[in-house]
């Protein structure tokens, strides 16, 4: 049936979108609705409407309506209304039923950041098996931004999804850096979860469509209506019993409660700015932040507001918030903005946010100023200006500037300068995220060669000859712990032996002869021992067996522990050799050495006699404290007690396993006074008394030292480390 006969008198429009607010997710419900629907015409503006005013309910029952009917509609849309649709089952259905590319669609929304980081690796999974069944080429820019979002934090289901995408585009890179990250066990649920959405994409459109599908409840819940007795008085005054008067309309009530006490999900929506906290605004999706009132929302969370929406892609209400709402002190969020922007090439914001800020576009970072600049000419000459304030400077926008300019290789030689230069600080996980990107966005293999340098420079050893050193040394401590349980056990027979050939208490011999009376068999009193007994023969057999077997093991472990003291020895003079190469003397020898003379670069303390390369000259005292590591804490011995935030267990739940038992480890540790967990402790950047110490690749653990506690301020994805550093400069 064409669009022209579908009825004479279609509803008006907005009276549609009403409609469609309200009805419930059901087949019925929407096969009702897909009978009422405009001309095509009439229908793309509808859509449009309802994406205009973040009305995701409406524009999604309007959408499966039409999709139920056969109506055409583009795939583009769902570069501006897939943030719009509830979840990624429903995306997979929509995206099965559209017209146009698909996959580019998808693409374009993924960049765009409008569906959200859980939702972004099922997006790029569902543009790869639609382009699969068309036939139709990958879109560029697909593998890349897979490998960038493999480095990221992610939940089980997204991280499924980009399993699932990895096995399809074969990869060998991806496969590397999922491999990182990817827990064995999670191969089959990624399996499944593919087949599911792959069921989703050829489906029917209204096939196991729930009314829960599209709305989802808050959690937790609390009572939209308090507690009321049955049998009671109602609470309205009318002098009738509850159940006769007002149960049914609260029952209504609490079916629809929310996480706020006293209020369903509708009354909540209509009024959600008097209830904003930063959990809440970190989990709202970016249409709601969009809808929100500024004039409405705290002063303390505007800046807040203004980030989430950034990285939700609402970039246009995240400058009108700061435009309706500007005040001194939103200069770094303006900035901050400004920065976003210029990533997704809006420049006309920059210029909003420039008219804003009191230095002009002079406040911002080099990318956001290159982004103002469309001749190539200027570009050139803003790179060189800003190279040339900070040559003699530790900065980071040159860097950062080139990759967002355009020219990713050479944004990657300068990131390498920097981080060389800046050593390890709050920037440096910037400049390290940066660089990693750009090798993501060209293709490149994922490990920069800049690893083995930073590495180098922080250890004072080459990354493979430290791997070895600390391989021989596990297997020395291995082997000394076997040499001790030997030669406990030996001492444990010679104690079992001694006390069976002694006299018993009182008198007897080991024959069992009476006190005073001739040893059994005629042996002469006086207590000189007999031949024994033959009932002892054997078990005196058995203990000198078991002797002789201890006595080889015991052989054996010292022929393995010399061995092994020899290959140590052997890798310390490559070390030394190794400093002493290239580099022309590398790290300064700390003049730690081991029994046999050669020199330690690790520091670590093993019973063969080896110093620790953290102390020059003899060894302290027993009881005396360790020597502080060079920009550690100034007191690392003393056990402490830690003290945890209210949401620790939230930030250990979401990380990789591996990660939380490494970050409990180290606390231990810490806690403990052991001073080579506060060797690698830095001093954070800019907020007096806060340590951080690297727990893995990306993720940073603060703390910070009082007497007799250890406070634990969080476990921190190094992506997020400067969002909270800046939140620990504005707390009181």
């Amino acid at each position: 049936m064409g669009s022209s006969d579908r009825g004479a008198d279609p509803p008006d429009p907005p009276t549609l979108l009403d409609r469609a607010d309200t009805i419930p997710a059901t087949p019925a419900d929407l096969i009702a609705l897909s009978l009422d629907l405009p001309s095509d015409d009439a229908l793309e503006a509808l859509l449009a409407r309802a994406i205009a005013g973040g009305r995701a309910r409406a524009f999604t029952h309007t959408l499966l309506a039409a999709l139920h009917a056969g109506r055409p509609v583009q795939a583009s849309i769902l570069t501006s209304g897939g943030g719009l649709l509830p979840d990624v089952s429903t995306l997979a259905v929509v995206a099965g039923h559209l017209d146009g590319d698909v996959a580019l669609a998808l693409l374009r929304a993924v960049q765009g950041r409008r569906l959200g980081p859980d939702r972004e690796p099922a997006a790029l999974l569902l543009a790869e098996c639609w382009g699969r069944r068309r036939g139709i080429e990958r879109p560029r820019g697909l593998i890349a931004e897979a490998r960038i979002r493999s480095r990221r934090q992610l939940p089980p289901g997204a991280l499924d999804a980009l399993i699932a995408l990895g096995a399809l585009l074969d990869d060998p890179h991806l496969d590397t850096l999922l491999a990182v990250q990817a827990p064995e066990g999670v191969r089959a649920s990624a399996q499944a979860l593919a087949e599911a959405l792959v069921d989703r994409l050829v489906g029917p459109v209204l096939a196991g469509l729930s009314p829960g599908e599209v709305r989802p409840p808050l959690r937790p819940v609390r009572r939209a209506v308090p507690r009321h007795g049955r049998n009671e008085l109602c609470w309205c005054g009318s002098g009738r019993k509850y159940k006769l008067c007002h149960e049914g309309s609260d029952r209504v009530r609490l079916a629809d409660s929310s996480d706020v006490e006293g209020l369903t999900i509708s009354e909540l929506e209509a009024g959600l700015e008097a209830h904003l906290t930063p959990e809440r605004l970190a989990g709202l999706p970016g249409y709601v932040l969009a809808r929100l009132d500024p004039a409405a929302v705290q002063i303390d969370l505007q800046p807040i507001l203004a980030e989430h929406l950034c990285l939700w892609g609402e970039l246009d209400a995240a400058v009108a918030l700061l435009a309706s709402c500007w005040r001194p002190g939103l200069e770094p969020t303006a900035a901050w903005v400004a920065e976003q922007a210029a990533r997704l090439s809006r420049p006309a914001l920059i210029e909003r946010l420039a008219e804003l800020h009191p230095e002009g576009s002079g406040g911002f970072v080099l990318e956001a100023r290159l982004c103002l600049e469309p001749d190539r000419g200027a570009r050139l000459a803003l790179i060189e200006a800003d190279a040339l304030n900070e040559i003699d400077e530790r900065g980071v926008d040159l860097g950062l500037g080139l990759i967002a300019a355009g020219l990713p290789a050479l944004g990657i030689h300068v990131v390498r300068s920097q981080l060389v230069l800046r050593g390890d600080d709050a920037h440096s996980d910037t400049l390290r995220a940066a660089l990693v990107e750009a090798r993501d966005a060209l293709l490149l293999p994922p490990w920069d060669p800049i690893d083995d340098v930073l590495y180098l420079l922080e250890q004072g050893v080459a990354p493979a000859a430290g791997l070895e050193l600390r391989h021989t040394r596990a297997q020395l401590d291995h082997s000394e712990a076997a040499l001790a349980a030997t030669q406990a056990a030996l001492a444990e027979l010679r104690d079992e032996i001694e006390a069976r050939r002694a006299p018993s208490p009182g008198g007897a011999p080991p024959g069992g002869a009476p006190p005073g009376g001739a040893p059994p068999g005629g042996a002469p009193p006086g207590g000189v021992l007999g031949p024994p007994e033959p009932a002892h023969e054997a078990l005196i057999e058995d203990l000198r067996e078991r002797m002789a077997r201890l006595r080889q093991d015991l052989k054996q472990r010292h022929r393995e522990r010399n061995a092994l003291r020899r290959e140590l020895e052997a890798a310390q003079a490559q070390i030394v050799a190794l400093r002493a190469g290239p580099h022309g003397g590398g790290a300064p020898s700390t003049g730690a050495t081991s029994s046999t003379g050669a020199t330690s670069s690790t520091g670590a303390t093993s019973s063969t006699g080896a110093t620790s390369s953290t102390g020059a000259g003899a060894p302290a005292p027993p009881g005396a404290p360790p020597p502080e590591p060079s920009g550690g804490p100034p007191t690392t011995t003393g056990v402490r007690i830690p003290r945890f935030p209210s949401n620790f267990q939230s930030q250990i739940s979401k990380v990789p396993e591996a990660t939380s038992r490494t970050a409990m480890a180290r606390l231990g540790e810490l806690c403990a006074g052991y001073a080579r967990a506060f060797r690698d402790c830095r001093p954070l950047r800019g907020v007096e008394g806060v340590w951080r110490t690297r727990i893995g690749r990306s993720y940073r653990l603060l703390f910070r030292l009082e007497p007799g506690i250890l406070v634990v301020l969080g476990l921190i994805h190094r992506q997020s480390l400067e969002r909270h550093i800046a939140q620990l400069r504005g707390a009181p």
